[in-house]
């Protein structure tokens, strides 16, 4: 922990900033990932960049590449991103998510 606080930038109002990059998965698009509420408590320290994703299968048999990956940027260094797929393919997220 010592370590890995030692990465870490103070934020405005006292809190701490990783100056890495994190990623949390979760199934609703519209929730905050308990990855990143357990990291937060344990670890009292955000990331620089959160990346929040979540992958959805379609109800059509293929989502074209143009839009297959959509994402949001909410601001202060996170973002939502949405992977979609069509129910024959099986979801590959790191194939399927373009470099941010």
């Amino acid at each position: 922990m010592h370590c890995y606080r030692r990465r870490c930038l103070i934020r405005d109002k006292g809190s701490l900033q990783c100056t890495r990059h994190g990623g949390f998965s979760d199934s609703q698009a519209d929730a905050v990932p308990h990855a990143l509420l357990h990291s937060l408590l344990h670890n009292q320290v955000l990331h620089k960049q959160v990346v929040l994703l979540t992958v959805v299968s379609e109800d059509s048999p293929r989502v074209s590449a143009d839009k297959r990956f959509e994402v949001e940027a909410y601001g202060e260094g996170f973002f939502r991103g949405i992977l979609l797929f069509g129910f024959i393919k099986a979801p590959d997220a790191p194939r399927g998510t373009p470099r941010l």
